[in-house]
């Protein structure tokens, strides 16, 4: 197993909870560690009710590997719109 951890900083308020999709599939929340399979999967995260798709790169292509509970990989978005 591998270790994941999504990041989702808002430009005016900081750190923001969002759900997590993992290849499609609503796989955990924001800033919380998560596991994952070994290998190449695709990061993005839930639209947000209000804003849609108000993120920053849509989607992106990781290989997971060489991680650990305590040393995860960091995934970052950013907020596009308040």
């Amino acid at each position: 197993m591998e270790y994941l951890k999504v990041e989702f900083k808002g430009r005016t308020e900081g750190e923001i909870d969002r759900g997590v999709l993992i290849d499609d599939q609503l796989s955990g929340r924001t800033f919380q560690s998560l596991m994952i399979g070994r290998g190449h999967h695709v990061i993005s995260l839930e639209p947000s009710p209000e804003n849609g798709n108000d993120f920053a790169p849509q989607e992106r292509e990781i290989n997971a590997k060489n991680t650990s509970s305590s040393d995860p990989m960091i995934v970052s978005f950013s907020q596009t719109s308040d």
